[in-house]
């Protein structure tokens, strides 16, 4: 069988991640960067709460994660 360049462009690829693409395009609150993004901003929360970070450091941390995760959308964006 000859693939095509079409076969290549539509065929979902995903290398080391249990959730396909198409579930992602569903669900956008399934993406590996929202869930890392959304796990960071947990476990620093829960430093605040422990007394090991200021809440002048967690809000300082929260919009590092949350420019990175950003910037990472638009660049996903603009590579498609």
């Amino acid at each position: 069988m000859t693939r095509t360049f079409e076969d290549f462009t539509t065929t979902n690829i995903s290398i080391g991640s249990s959730i396909s693409n198409n579930k992602t395009k569903t669900n956008p609150f399934l993406s590996r960067k929202f869930l890392f993004s959304l796990l960071l901003t947990i476990l620093s929360f829960v430093l605040v709460l422990i007394g090991k970070l200021t809440p002048k450091e967690w809000t300082d941390f929260v919009m590092i994660v949350a420019g990175i995760y950003a910037t990472s959308n638009v660049a996903t964006k603009f590579a498609k």
